[in-house]
């Protein structure tokens, strides 16, 4: 039975509808990756040493953390560009690189 829609179906069941937002939902998640983790590797000091690759996962996940931390606290709503969601997108995303790197690396920047 398939969740989203209630039909009987495989495990693999996925009709051209969710497929197409499943796979929307990635390129957005991958873009704001993108922009959250390299705006937070900017404002770090030093050589960002984790890669590219994970700088937009990290981004991506701080983006999608700081979405519902910005819900929380009620700055999700705003008109315009959301500063403050994005500054805390950015934040979370500059600690877990500061973080990652320093474990990584053994703490040379």
């Amino acid at each position: 039975m398939c969740i989203v829609t209630g039909v009987a179906a495989g495990p693999l069941h996925l009709n051209k509808e969710h497929a197409v937002e499943f796979v929307t939902q990635v390129i957005v998640a991958l873009a704001l990756g993108l922009i959250v983790g390299g705006i937070a590797t900017v404002i770090l000091p030093g050589k960002n040493r984790i890669g590219f690759v994970m700088t937009v996962v990290v981004g991506a996940i701080a983006a999608f953390a700081g979405h519902y931390i910005a819900e929380l606290f009620g700055l999700d709503s705003t008109e315009g560009i959301d500063w403050w969601k994005l500054a805390i997108q950015v934040g979370l995303a500059a600690i877990v690189i500061f973080v990652l790197s320093a474990v990584i690396h053994g703490g040379r920047r």
